[in-house]
């Protein structure tokens, strides 16, 4: 069971995928993109991964960008954030520093 809201995430995602996969004129099947498992989502496939917040915010970011098919999530997250990191070194500091804090 998925509320209505993970349900919009998903197919927002997976409308996203086949538009970039069409507009860019990837010869790759944007299903197949969407069962296979991703470093993007920790190893799961984006089908299961982007009913959640975070995820579908890293999926949109991924295909609104044209970065490729897959990324490090904590390159994408600094991306995300407000703060001044700038490389996934200090990226992983600044997560680490703060898993202590």
């Amino acid at each position: 069971m998925m509320t209505d809201r993970q349900l919009g995430r998903l197919l927002l995602v997976a409308t996203e995928v086949g538009a970039r996969f069409q507009r860019e004129g990837i010869d790759y099947d944007p299903l197949a993109w969407m069962y296979a498992p991703r470093r993007l989502f920790g190893g799961l496939a984006p089908i299961e991964a982007v009913t959640n917040h975070d995820d579908c915010e890293r999926a949109i970011l991924l295909h609104a960008l044209g970065i490729g098919l897959d990324a490090d999530p904590i390159l994408l997250d600094s991306l995300r954030t407000d703060d001044d990191v700038v490389t996934r070194s200090e990226r992983v500091a600044a997560v680490l520093e703060s898993a202590v804090n």
